[in-house]
This record gives structure tokens, C-alpha cells and sequence, in this order.
């Protein structure tokens, strides 16, 4: 899924802000919690375009998990 990728990639680049604002660019600490916000809505939607794309294909029958 697009949205899949875009919103992993999103996180990934977030990640990475994230530690150049705690590390490097001190003035930029006082937009750390965006950025954590940010992090955590990516993340969230990461997953749950996971999640839907696992139980729409086991809907439709294409795939079962084995357990």
C-alpha cells in the first residue's frame, strides 16, 4: 500500500529529526514535543494500514494465517 510506505518513510524521517533536534540544534527543543507527536501519528498509521491490509486480504479468502 502507498499510504503504507509514505507514512513508514514519514516515521523513519521523523526518527531522524528528532535525534538531530536533541542533539544538535538546541533551539529547536522547544518543537519537540510536534516532532514526538508527529513520530507518534506516523507510527500509529503505520501500523494500522498494517492492520488493514492483513484483515482485508483475510476477508476476501486470499490469505489465512497458519498458526
Amino acid at each position: 500500500m502507498l499510504s503504507h510506505s509514505v507514512l513508514g518513510s514519514f516515521a523513519l524521517a521523523m526518527i531522524g529529526l528528532k535525534l538531530v533536534a536533541v542533539r544538535w540544534v538546541p533551539r529547536w527543543m522547544e518543537r519537540i514535543a510536534v516532532i514526538g507527536s508527529a513520530l507518534f501519528a506516523a507510527t500509529t498509521g503505520t501500523v494500522l494500514t498494517s492492520v488493514l491490509w492483513y484483515f482485508v486480504t483475510w476477508i476476501r479468502g486470499d490469505a489465512r494465517p497458519g498458526y
